[in-house]
């Protein structure tokens, strides 16, 4: 494995209880490194490790693995929606545009299933020429690409969140940036954010953030 990879599990094997069974942090093989990863419920994930400019990570990607997308969206769908009160949860769903849009959409599927009607609110990256006006924007430095970007609703999306509970998902959390910024455009725009979701955090637990496991950060 490489150096980076084999210092992402060190410095991780640390923080895990050593009389566990379990694999997590674990590399599974010197060609190709990867780390196992454990959500709630106790499901495994092996997440290959990816060099990036700003050291290796544990790369995951839902893109294309639907039943990876629907399993982790009825678990976080469980978290946002808790029994017995599933009826006063969140009316909203909000993300940034990105490759995790196949978990919203899971979370809404189950969300269905169980008779609740939510709604999506997906922030986007760059201003369109569909977008209606007023477009309302919130500009946050992004960990991931080291530069700054700006998340925009147009007048459409402002006028479905006005007065409703929001919940805010994405993937993986990070630094915070990206949801922090889902959270001001969400209130300039009239909504009130109910809580922030995510499959995974990166580096350590959040505050304000509730996720099914955790990742190593370079």
């Amino acid at each position: 494995a490489s150096v980076e990879a084999l210092e992402l599990t060190e410095r991780y094997a640390a923080s895990f209880d050593s009389n566990t069974t379990e694999r997590r942090g674990t590399i599974l093989s010197d060609s190709d490194p990867k780390y196992c990863a454990i959500l709630d419920r106790g499901y495994k994930i092996d997440l290959p490790v990816r060099q990036t400019p700003g050291g290796a990570i544990a790369y995951f990607n839902l893109e294309d693995d639907y039943r990876l997308a629907s399993k982790t969206g009825k678990w976080l769908a469980r978290l946002i929606w808790p029994e017995p009160d599933f009826a006063n949860g969140p009316e909203i769903l909000a993300m940034p545009a990105g490759k995790a849009i196949c978990l919203l959409h899971a979370i809404a599927n189950y969300a269905e299933l169980r008779e609740t009607e939510v709604d999506l609110v997906v922030a986007k990256k760059e201003v369109r020429a569909v977008m209606r006006e007023p477009i309302v924007s919130y500009s946050y430095r992004s960990v991931t690409t080291d530069r700054t970007q700006t998340l925009y609703l147009d007048a459409d999306s402002v006028k479905k969140v006005q007065g409703k509970r929001v919940a805010i998902v994405d993937d993986v959390v990070s630094s915070g940036g990206s949801v922090e910024a889902m959270r001001s455009l969400i209130e300039q725009a009239g909504g009130t954010v109910t809580g922030i979701y995510a499959v995974f955090t990166e580096g350590g637990s959040k505050r304000g953030v509730t996720a099914l496991g955790n990742l190593p950060f370079p």
